[in-house]
């Protein structure tokens, strides 16, 4: 996440480079992490960092269920299922903004009753209506 927000592009593209190469190469559950899911989410940080919210959408919405490999807390996996929910609210494409309700909705069942969930659902009612 860090490196994307740099400003530093040499560095970011060595950083993919090094991601790729150890999805090329490497063996153990981190590989196998990275080659289905790690791979998604760091292209999915470099595209929202960019503004390109269609395509951190994209990289991030087949895989929201499998984040869960990654391990880590329920709060450090939010912020993968928040990083999804505002790329489809920040999406030029309708189609993509249709699909932020569904996605609050899932956040909303692992984190019943958060004031979030209720600000994010007006968010998304004001983004359909503009």
């Amino acid at each position: 996440m860090i490196v994307s927000r740099l400003e530093d592009e040499k560095l970011l593209k060595e950083h993919q480079k090094s991601l790729r190469n150890f999805v090329k190469t490497g063996t153990s559950d981190n590989h196998r992490i990275t080659r289905d899911i790690g791979e998604q989410i760091s292209d999915a940080i470099i595209a929202f960092n960019s503004k390109n919210f269609d395509k951190a959408f994209e990289c991030l919405y087949p895989i929201r269920f499998e984040i869960i490999q990654i391990g880590g807390s329920h709060a450090q996996r939010d912020v993968y299922a928040l990083l999804l929910i505002h790329s489809a609210l920040r999406s030029k494409n309708p189609e993509i903004n249709s699909k932020a309700k569904q996605l609050i909705n899932e956040r909303n069942a692992f984190k019943k009753n958060s004031p979030l969930a209720d600000r994010l659902l007006a968010h998304q009612k004001r983004v359909l209506s503009s």
